[in-house]
C-alpha cells in the first residue's frame, strides 16, 4: 500500500489513478489529517503531493511540517512532488527561494544529471509539466541533486543513504514519463 499525503493538491486524484493503472494499491489522506506517523502501519511507500500552500506561510504549514517530518523518520520510502518536495527539502535542511516570476510550462525540458533510482531507464533529457513559484538552494550535502534544467538548477533530488526522493517537476502530468517515474517508484517501495 502507497499513501498519498494530499497538500490540497487537485492532483492527488491523478496521482492514485496513475498507480493504480499499474496495479499498485494506495490510499489519500490529507496532509493536515494524519497524525505524525501514527496511521503509517502497513505502508510500504509515501508520495507528498504538490498543492497551493506556500513555504513562507507558515501557520498554515507548521501541522503539516510536523507530519511530514514525523514521515520522514518512518524509514520508507517518500517521494516529494513540488510543494511535497520543497517542504521535504526545506526540513532536510535546504532554503526556499521565491521565483520573481512563477514557473509554468508544459513542456519543460529537463536533464537527467542520475539514471538510477526514480531515472532508472530515463534518456538523457525529458518534458515535463511545471507549476511552482518556489525554488530550493544550498542543499545540505546529504542530498544530491539528480536533475536540472535552465529555469531551475534543481529539479529532483535524492538522500544518499535514504530513500527519500523529490521532483520540482509534476509527473502525473507529463505524459508518457508518468508511468516510467511511477513504476520507478514502486520498484524503490517493493525493495528493489
Amino acid at each position: 500500500m502507497i499513501l498519498i499525503v494530499n497538500n490540497h493538491d487537485h492532483n492527488a486524484g491523478k496521482i492514485g489513478a496513475r498507480l493504480k493503472a499499474l496495479g499498485q494499491s494506495h490510499i489519500i489522506k490529507d496532509a493536515d489529517s494524519l497524525l505524525q506517523g501514527k496511521d503509517l502501519k502497513g505502508i510500504k511507500g509515501i508520495i507528498l503531493t504538490g498543492g497551493p500552500l506556500m513555504l513562507d506561510k507558515p501557520l498554515k504549514l507548521s501541522s503539516i511540517r510536523a507530519d511530514i517530518a514525523s514521515i520522514l523518520d518512518f524509514k520508507v520510502p517518500v517521494l516529494g512532488i513540488c510543494l511535497g518536495y520543497e517542504i521535504m527539502a526545506e526540513i532536510l535542511g535546504s532554503e526556499v527561494e521565491r521565483l520573481h516570476i512563477p514557473s509554468k510550462s508544459p513542456k519543460q525540458k529537463v536533464r537527467i544529471l542520475k539514471k538510477e533510482y526514480l531515472f532508472e531507464g530515463f534518456p538523457d533529457t525529458i518534458e515535463v509539466f511545471e507549476s511552482h513559484s518556489l525554488y530550493m538552494k544550498n542543499l545540505p550535502p546529504f542530498l544530491e541533486i539528480t536533475a536540472s534544467s535552465s529555469k531551475d538548477t534543481i529539479e529532483s533530488i535524492r538522500h544518499k543513504q535514504k530513500p527519500l526522493f523529490g521532483v520540482q517537476f509534476h509527473p502525473e502530468e507529463s505524459g508518457e514519463i508518468s508511468e516510467k517515474l511511477f513504476s520507478n517508484f514502486i520498484e524503490i517501495c517493493n525493495g528493489k
